[in-house]
């Protein structure tokens, strides 16, 4: 075998995540439902995913918002580079419980692997929220309370229930089973 050397340039290197722009979350209180809206540009390989984690810290209950190329409205003729678009994901929140909600971790990317991560066991948190306030998205004011009294937290309970057969269920006797009994 003859010695040889393969030389790749690439002239069109991405190393930039995807861009943010009035980007904002709020709470209908009227509708109990949470707004997330924002503008997303990117450079050259076009956007991925953004998602929160926000969590209420009292009670450890957690809500997930997440944005793709399913939920954002593309710029002419960006829907296949997604380079240029805007999104507003709503979320009605009727069954969640009453309590304070804050961004615990996030995550954006684009099609290239560049991503910013910030997690809450994370040592460089303080980086990383600077790195995405830099790109548009300042999770500092991303906080809401939810007060939801209403909220059906609980799971249906059966009492009385009942089979018409109690034996083992002969289907060449009775090809009917009926289970009876109040929610």
């Amino acid at each position: 075998v003859d010695d040889f050397n393969i030389t790749v340039n690439n002239s069109n290197d991405d190393f930039l995540v995807p861009l943010l722009d009035n980007a904002s979350l709020s709470f209908d209180e009227l509708n109990l439902q949470l707004i997330f809206k924002g503008d997303i540009s990117d450079d050259r390989s076009g956007f991925d995913y953004l998602w929160l984690r926000l969590e209420d810290k009292d009670s450890d209950q957690s809500l997930w918002v997440d944005v793709g190329d399913w939920n954002t409205q593309w710029a002419q003729g960006e829907e296949k580079t997604r380079l240029d678009g805007s999104f507003e994901v709503v979320q009605r929140l009727s069954n969640v419980a009453s309590g304070t909600f804050e961004v615990t971790d996030a995550e954006i990317g684009d099609r290239a692997g560049n991503r910013i991560s910030y997690w809450r066991w994370d040592n460089d948190n303080d980086e990383a929220l600077q790195r995405l306030k830099n790109i548009g998205l300042d999770l500092n004011g991303f906080t809401f309370d939810l007060n939801n009294p209403n909220a059906d937290l609980e799971l249906p309970r059966f009492s009385g229930l009942s089979l018409n057969q109690t034996a083992v269920i002969d289907v060449a006797q009775s090809s009917e089973l009926v289970i009876s009994g109040n929610v």
